[in-house]
């Protein structure tokens, strides 16, 4: 733009997070938080299901080693 009683003027728009009391942005602070503390009690939960299963499989491979070894010759 030129010419003559062209003239430029700066406009600001509030944009989200601009407000630091911004309600809305406590709001989905808060869900985010919310959100990675359930994400972290599932994995906490996978791996301790994880862990039992591991230990189940343990336990019967060594009782199926057992069977084996008792039903061989003596």
């Amino acid at each position: 733009m030129s010419g003559k009683g062209d003239s430029s003027a700066m406009v600001r728009v509030s944009t989200y997070g601009d407000g630091i009391d911004s309600k809305m942005e406590e709001e989905d602070t808060r869900y985010v938080i919310d959100e990675l503390k359930k994400s972290q009690e599932s994995l906490q939960n996978y791996n301790r299901y994880k862990v039992d299963v591991y230990k189940s499989l343990l336990s019967k491979d060594a009782r199926a080693d057992s069977v084996v070894f008792r039903g061989g010759k003596s």
